[in-house]
C-alpha cells in the first residue's frame, strides 16, 4: 500500500507541475501582451 500511495503522490505532483507550467506560459503571454499594449 505504501508504494501505491507514493506513486499516486508522484503522479499528482507531475500533473500539478504540468498545469503550473501551462499557467506560467499563459501568465507570460499576458504579461508580454500588456507590455506591448502599453508601449
Amino acid at each position: 500500500m505504501r508504494g501505491n500511495e507514493k506513486l499516486l503522490c508522484e503522479k499528482l505532483l507531475q500533473t500539478l507541475t504540468k498545469y503550473d507550467k501551462m499557467k506560467l506560459v499563459y501568465l507570460e503571454k499576458d504579461a508580454t501582451y500588456e507590455i506591448s499594449r502599453t508601449q
